[in-house]
Parts: C-alpha cells; structure tokens; sequence
C-alpha cells in the first residue's frame, strides 16, 4: 500500500499552451515573466519563504501571490492569497471575500510567514482528480487540470538521443538496449528518444526543459548520447549541442542525473567544467577530450554495432536485478578498458561524481525489442 506521504500531485496546464508540472510540495503560484520553474537558489516572494517551490504566471490578471498548493498528511490542498480577481476550482472562487488591507497577510495550514501582523487563516480545497483551476477572473485564460497524484517511484525520466552522421551502425542498437532495460527499472512510459534528423538543439534542450519543470526531489534522470563528438560537443547533423547547453538545464533540475555520452571527445563535458557540473550530476564519458570512442560487434545484439561504453553499461545494469549504485561502474570501466584494447589505440572512458546514482530494483521483463518474438 503507497502511503500519502509518497505521492506526487501532477499539474497540468492547459491553457495558454499546455505544460506538465509534478508537485512534491508547497507550491507558489504568482505573476512573473522569469522562469517558470524555480531553481534551488532562487529568490522567494519574501512574504513565503516557507513555500518550496514556484510556478510564475505572466499574465496582468493574475496578482504576485496568487494562489497556492500545500501538501497535508492526508492530500494536496489549494488555497487562494488573497489575489485580486480570485482563484477558481471547477467554477467556484474559494477565496470570494478577501482581506486586501495593506500589510494583510495569510497564514495557511500552520506555516509561518515572515511576519505575523493582521494574519487570518486562508481558505482551503483538498483537491482531487480532474479538478480544474482557473486563476486571474473573468479575463484571464490562466487554467490548470489535476491530471493525476502518482507515487515517487513513477517520476524517473529518460532522454535518449542518437545520431549515426550516416556512418555508425551502432546507434539504433545503443538506443533500443538502452529504452528496454531503463523500462525495466522504473523509466517505462517516461522516456523520450530522438535521433538523426529529430537530434537538434532545440528539440533535446526542449525536452529538458520538460523534464525540468516535473522533476522532484526523488526524480533519477538519464541522459543518453551515443554518436559522433567533436571539439565544441555533441554532433547533431551541421549542429551541435556543447556542455553549456547541457549543464545550464541540468542545474535547475532537481533530484538527481546520469549523463552518459558514447562519443569520441566525450571528455569536452569533463575537462575545464569540473566546477560547472551541477550537482548531484554523474558524467560517464566514453572518451578523453582528445581520444576516440568505438562501436564492436555485440553478443548483446546478435552480433550487430553497439557502442562498447553503451554495451558494457547495459551488461553491468544486467548484472543484478536488484538497486545499483552506478558509482561502481568505475571498476568495470578499469577492468573492460585496457590500454591495448582497440586498433592499437586506447579508449578512455572516466565516471565523474561522488554523488550516487542509483537505478532501482529492475522489474521482471515484460519489454522486448522491435521484432522480437
């Protein structure tokens, strides 16, 4: 049985646009025009600094401290701050008599503001399912749908990406492996997969943003390259995707990250970035900042191309059914990458992070590859 206290509400957006939120905690909703979600470090509406989280809305309808969110040993609640036109759930305002005294302040589910001056107790809706709030009044389009509350262990995400410049056999394989043996250990439903011509800047950096804005505390993210690397990054057709790009979202992101790159001068992501890596982020890099990456012949995949870093990492992870802390693939890297291994040339793979990351209790296998019997 999955007690309360391991669920997660999930927020969905629907108008303007549509986006995914999953709330783990207390949640401010406010007018903004920065980013929508808060990172770690950012600086808190000064009246709710007991609020861990922030969804900020850019819209003249909706007030600075507008509604929030508040997880209770037996649910979410909403309550409205007071706002000037009014927080909605399913067409009914909760909050239709407010207090908007100057220096009026709220005090909500027993947590303290930072002053405590002319406070009254707000109003509060435990919400559920398929619940509907609309926020900013008769003229704003501002709404949200309670899609679902899901346990903790059903917030891990994955984003696989490939691209084979017209000339690595491998790719395919290192993305098929790599989706059915994360799907077996707790990805299943929540990994996304781009390659060759789906492989831009935009669309990868689009993806994090995503998982960006559902990530909890409890999230493991897994990001997958498998390719050709160059001097600047990853190479994606004519473009490219270089660390910067990667570690900005990454460091908003919370929870923590596995960052796997099958790529020759795969070592770009480690050398000189040291101090960038966000933390909680584990880098495995295929190769030094000058040295090259292979793709062999795999019993894995019937004797078809799989990157060596990308199959050695899925016989390790098959290794065990049960949690693995991937901090002791460095042995393996040690062991299966000797100086004489490839072509007279050696392959350099290096595991950076102290932080843990550990894969969950794989599951028996109900995934099987595209055309398997």
């Amino acid at each position: 049985m999955v007690m309360l206290d391991d669920k997660l509400l999930v927020l969905t957006q629907v108008s303007p646009g549509r986006r995914k939120f999953v709330l783990s905690g207390a949640t401010h909703f406010g007018r903004g025009t920065h980013e929508e979600w808060a990172v770690s470090n950012r600086r808190r509406p000064s009246i709710l600094p007991c609020l861990e989280t922030a969804i900020h809305i850019d819209s003249e309808y909706v007030s600075r401290n507008q509604a929030a969110i508040v997880k209770q040993s037996d649910g979410f609640y909403l309550t409205d701050l007071g706002s000037a036109n009014g927080t909605y759930l399913n067409g009914n305002n909760i909050n239709p008599n407010p207090t908007r005294r100057p220096g009026a302040l709220y005090r909500f589910f027993g947590l303290q503001s930072d002053r405590t001056d002319q406070q009254r107790e707000a109003p509060k809706v435990k919400l559920t399912t398929d619940d509907k709030i609309h926020m900013g009044g008769n003229y704003s389009d501002i709404e949200f749908l309670v899609s679902d509350f899901i346990e903790k262990d059903r917030n891990h995400h994955a984003l696989l990406v490939g691209h084979d410049g017209g000339n690595l056999k491998g790719v395919s394989n290192d993305l098929d492996f790599m989706s059915v043996e994360l799907s077996r250990r707790g990805y299943a439903g929540n990994i996304a997969r781009f390659r060759n011509g789906e492989a831009s800047p935009q669309n990868i950096k689009s993806a994090l943003d995503e998982v960006s804005y559902v990530a909890t505390a409890d999230t493991r993210f897994v990001f997958h390259y498998s390719g050709h690397g160059g001097r600047k990054g990853l190479d994606l057709g004519r473009k490219s995707l270089n660390p910067e790009d990667l570690y900005s979202v990454l460091e908003k992101m919370k929870g923590k990250s596995l960052v796997i790159l099958d790529n020759c001068h795969a070592g770009i992501f480690l050398k000189g970035y040291e101090g960038r890596i966000p933390r909680g982020t584990m880098v495995i890099a295929a190769s030094s900042p000058t040295g090259e990456a292979y793709e062999t012949p795999s019993d894995m995949a019937a004797g078809k191309y799989m990157g060596k870093l990308t199959e050695q990492f899925l016989k390790y992870l098959q290794s065990t059914s049960g949690p693995i802390n991937v901090q002791t693939f460095r042995k393996v890297l040690e062991r299966k990458f000797p100086k004489d291994a490839f072509h007279f040339r050696y392959q350099e793979p290096v595991l950076h992070g102290n932080d843990g990351f550990t894969m969950m209790q794989a599951i028996a296998s109900r995934y099987k590859m595209k055309g398997s019997a």
